[in-house]
């Protein structure tokens, strides 16, 4: 009967008519059109784009000028550099347009950039004035008679786009198509969003009873069909608080899921893992165990930085580059990620060891090392001298 009840769960419509975003909230975004992405619903989803736009939000930004190299920080900052770095147009920070262009990169397979220099002739040189996102429901492309693509529709100020003030960036591209990964593989977040919502009308009928009911000798046709009738007249959700009382000698031992819950939770682990890989996050990261490849989160992180982070911020990169003719060249710092670089970290346990703010375990344990024992030492006074002579010294001292 359970199997049967599962059969019609999953094949039954959600209760909400429209499992997508509605016409009101924060992602009602005009960049969608009138396509609401039902992956905008879906929770694995949404904390796999969360991460990934933090994540390159976070990054600290160089750009290389006259021969000088800038940050955020830097004093007598250009004002062209400063749009790179600080600030790239009047109503965003240069981490708000990252995050801006990276959602638009997983969401869309592509993003566009209105890149705005003054003194520029056809949209090169000149000095650098803005840099904005432009949501692709407001571009067009078309191609001219020569064979090139031009860009039309309008900016974010309701102004006519130029097309020499455009770059189109791509993630998966055939040709000049894009492949968007997401919205081809909707079926999988319709499956996550299905298992969701069934599984909060499952808990809405109140809690379930479930148990295994054991009999020293074998029941007669006549008590397992009495039984049978009890049991079943239980699965109807208006006998909630009902109770069986057992035939002599049978034995009630209860068990925490029934047939229900184990393969919703099933579904529901089936669907993380595969939106997490779609969208190119570990699991370890939404708090899962993930691929067993990885030994350590040092190898996450390089993991995770490599294949999904690197080629998002190489193409803005690229896109920068090849629009200002290389004159700007912007370099997202990557190297300290999550603080994932592990000469970083094993030299900052050492100074923590030194300083006597950590043990030799937790040292350790911050470098990925085995502890070297169970006794936990902290460093009292230090005279800065090689570890590999601390044992020697103590023994000195201790014949002394």
């Amino acid at each position: 009967m359970l199997n049967k009840n599962l059969s019609q769960h999953f094949n039954k419509k959600s209760a909400d008519s429209s499992p997508y975003v509605g016409t009101s909230g924060p992602f009602n975004i005009p960049s969608f059109g009138d396509h609401k992405p039902n992956y905008l619903q879906e929770p694995t989803a949404l904390a796999c784009l969360k991460i990934i736009c933090n994540t390159v939000s976070s990054l600290p930004i160089e750009c290389k000028f006259g021969g000088k190299k800038y940050n955020e920080y830097s004093e007598n900052l250009p004002e062209s550099v400063a749009v790179l770095v600080r600030k790239p147009n009047e109503d965003e920070t240069i981490s708000q347009l990252s995050s801006k262009v990276a959602a638009n990169l997983v969401c869309h397979s592509e993003a566009y950039l209105q890149i705005k220099t003054m003194g520029a002739k056809k949209g090169k040189g000149g000095i650098l004035r803005s840099i904005e996102c432009i949501p692709t429901k407001n571009v067009t492309r078309t191609k001219d008679g020569k064979g090139k693509w031009t860009y039309g529709g309008i900016d974010n100020q309701n102004n006519q786009i130029i097309s020499d003030e455009m770059v189109r960036l791509t993630g998966v591209a055939l040709d000049e198509r894009v492949v968007n990964i997401l919205q081809n593989s909707s079926d999988i977040f319709d499956l996550s969003l299905n298992g969701i919502q069934s599984a909060s009308n499952n808990h809405k009928r109140g809690p379930k009873n479930a148990g295994f009911i054991q009999y020293e000798d074998k029941l007669k046709d006549e008590t397992y069909n009495r039984l049978d009738a009890r049991l079943n007249s239980l699965a109807n959700d208006d006998s909630t608080g009902d109770i069986v009382i057992l035939d002599k000698g049978a034995t009630f031992t209860p068990n925490p899921f029934n047939m229900k819950d184990t393969q919703l939770a099933e579904s529901l682990e089936m669907s993380t893992e595969q939106i997490a890989m779609l969208m190119g996050v570990p699991l370890q990261l939404l708090g899962g165990t993930g691929d067993s490849s990885f030994k350590d989160m040092n190898e996450i992180r390089q993991g995770f930085l490599s294949i999904t982070i690197n080629p998002i911020i190489k193409a803005i990169e690229d896109a920068i580059h090849n629009k200002l003719n290389y004159e700007y060249i912007i370099d997202y710092q990557e190297k300290d990620f999550l603080n994932s670089n592990y000469e970083t970290r094993v030299r900052l346990g050492m100074e923590m060891f030194k300083l006597g703010l950590v043990s030799n375990i937790e040292t350790r344990a911050t470098a990925d090392m085995e502890s070297e024992g169970l006794e936990e030492r902290f460093v009292i006074e230090s005279n800065n001298n090689s570890f590999g002579q601390q044992e020697e010294q103590q023994r000195e001292i201790t014949n002394e």
